[in-house]
């Protein structure tokens, strides 16, 4: 023994013998078991402060004692709170040993004690913490039903757990049958409702169908047997259950939780369809198909011979009431569905096209539809930045040049026809022409792209910057969509039309201080403030009714401090423009 660690076996001892006071006493002992050496003397300490007050010291027992190198002081301290009980002590530090092999083997050995059952009970909960990831064996959970049904049922409810072993699961069976021998079906179907694969699941639905029950009770028959936690179900029986009940089944399949599944699907789904409920069949397909079908379905309803107010009302249904499901439409069937109903169309082709098509661009041009030109602008876009990025980002240098053609073509094209929109819609009034732009760039979502990065290579960004900056200030409407879209490339955009001054700009400013407000004093970069402060500043030496709405606004940004003030710069605007307004 070095001298360090005799120190700390002379600090233990002096603490464990002059301190009266329990809270002091683990003061002193929390600092000295920061020492790597403490726990070697746990032999010592821990007893010793069992004894002293096991209920006080328990939080820093069940702290600085470990299965590794205290496993038979532990064990000796579970002996001791078990016959004190201690629960919470032993809770804490029977954690830390228990395995699953040892747990089961000890709760058996309880139900065979000449104990009371309130006794084995609480002796059994002692054993049971939070955190358990293993759970009872069959042999176990059986011998605790056998002896109490009624007292320990909740606890074998609590405790069995299905292996995740693919076919290596404990079925149960045999405390199932007792249960319904019991007549306890309640309690039979928790317990496979718990351990349930998909292959306990296939054959009990089976089995349920050879039952052949009244079509009131089949869906309730069925929840009642819907495992808990099974990711993968067989399409096959779920449609021999649509084959033998019809649309009475209907409701389990649509309200049940069928995260995947495997097998002849679309034979589920025309099995559902011969049922006759349109409604359900739609949400089904929702619930199970996928895009592809989904596209061949609308083909057909499309290119079939029902008139448009059935047409109207089946596409209500087909519509995916999901936002986060990842279908597309093909470029082909939004075209034929905006030529057939084109008011109808709009909703699929926003939610559903995210690539814009020149037939679709052609039909709404034809229409006059600016309102979904809007929208394939914004596709163009998007399409124009993938473009331009994949022809810088092409490794090989002859793919490159391969693809770079190709793309620069699809690029062009792409960009001219929405530039000539522009050109249109500008001769026609500059002013219907920012309305239009301001709706295209409303499309962008929060951090979906840099706004400034994309201008220099995309040219429809680049025209939405740079042209017609005085239509811009001149539309109210236009500048409060700017500068409240939620992404901060369109403020910024917003910011850099005010910042070039004028009475328009002045007016917008005033129209608009309150989200200039919330950029100045909010958590904005520094570099947006700057531009802010510019704008504000500009604004205020336009007339003395501006000055007066800004002055208030840049003295409240002297006041703010922290890492995105601008307090400084907001003090030097205001001075000049009280010493311009004192001048004028």
């Amino acid at each position: 023994m070095n001298s360090r660690t005799s120190t700390i076996q002379q600090q233990i001892n002096m603490a464990l013998t002059h301190h009266t006071e329990n809270r002091s006493l683990v003061r002193e002992l929390a600092q000295i078991a920061e020492e790597p050496d403490f726990s070697r003397f746990a032999a010592h300490w821990a007893p010793a402060l069992y004894e002293r007050n096991a209920i006080f010291f328990e939080n820093f027992l069940v702290r600085h004692l470990d299965s590794f190198r205290h496993h038979t002081i532990i064990e000796k301290l579970l002996l001791q709170a078990e016959d004190d009980g201690h629960d919470s002590l032993f809770q804490g530090l029977y954690r830390k040993v228990v395995n699953e092999e040892r747990w089961n083997a000890e709760l058996h050995t309880l139900t065979t004690s000449p104990l009371s059952d309130e006794m084995v009970l609480r002796a059994v909960r002692r054993r049971t913490f939070r955190g358990m990831w293993f759970g009872l064996s069959e042999k176990t959970a059986l011998a605790l039903y056998h002896r109490n049904p009624d007292l320990f049922g909740p606890i074998i409810v609590g405790n069995v757990r299905r292996g995740w072993r693919r076919n290596g699961s404990e079925s149960f069976t045999s405390l199932r049958s007792a249960a319904l021998d019991r007549g306890n079906e309640a309690f039979a179907l928790t317990i496979f409702r718990t351990i349930a694969d998909e292959t306990m699941w296939s054959t009990e639905i089976r089995r349920l169908l050879r039952l052949n029950l009244p079509p009131e009770q089949i869906v309730n028959a069925l929840q009642e047997r819907h495992p808990a936690s099974v990711w993968l179900f067989d399409a096959n029986v779920l449609t021999e259950l649509v084959r033998h009940y019809g649309s009475a089944v209907l409701p389990y399949l649509e309200q049940g939780s069928f995260y995947n599944i495997e097998g002849n699907w679309p034979a589920l789904l025309a099995t559902v369809k011969k049922t006759g409920n349109e409604a359900a069949y739609w949400r089904l397909f929702q619930k199970f198909g996928e895009s592809n079908t989904w596209n061949k379905e609308l083909r057909s309803l499309i290119t079939s011979h029902i008139d448009d107010t059935t047409l109207k009302m089946t596409l209500q249904h087909c519509m995916p009431t999901s936002e986060n499901i990842g279908w597309r439409l093909d470029n082909e069937i939004a075209f034929r569905l905006y030529q057939r109903l084109p008011d109808v169309s709009r909703p699929f082709v926003e939610r559903f096209v995210d690539e814009p098509d020149l037939q679709l661009w052609a039909a709404a041009e034809a229409r006059g539809d600016e309102e979904l030109l809007n929208f394939l602008s914004f596709c163009a876009i998007e399409q124009c930045n993938r473009l331009a990025r994949y022809v810088s980002h092409t490794p090989d240098q002859q793919r490159r040049n391969r693809h770079e053609r190709k793309d620069i073509r699809q690029l062009e094209a792409l960009s001219n026809i929405v530039l000539a929109r522009f050109d249109r819609l500008a001769a026609d009034s500059p002013a219907l022409y920012v309305r239009h732009a301001a709706a295209i760039l409303s499309y962008i979502k929060p951090h979906q792209w840099g706004f400034e990065q994309s201008r220099e290579y995309n040219p429809i960004l680049t025209a939405l910057a740079t042209h017609h900056h005085p239509a811009w200030l001149a539309s109210p409407e236009a500048m409060c969509e700017l500068l409240e879209s939620p992404n901060i490339s369109v403020q910024l955009l917003g910011l850099e039309f005010l910042s070039q001054g004028g009475k328009d700009a002045a007016q917008r400013i005033v129209e608009n201080i309150h989200i200039l407000r919330a950029l100045l004093l909010g958590r904005a970069r520094i570099s947006t403030k700057k531009i802010v402060l510019i704008c504000l500043e500009q604004a205020a030496q336009e007339d003395q009714v501006t000055a007066a709405v800004v002055l208030p606004l840049l003295a409240e940004a002297v006041d703010v401090r922290g890492k995105h003030a601008v307090d400084m710069r907001a003090m030097v605007s205001m001075v000049r423009l009280q010493h311009a307004m004192v001048e004028g």
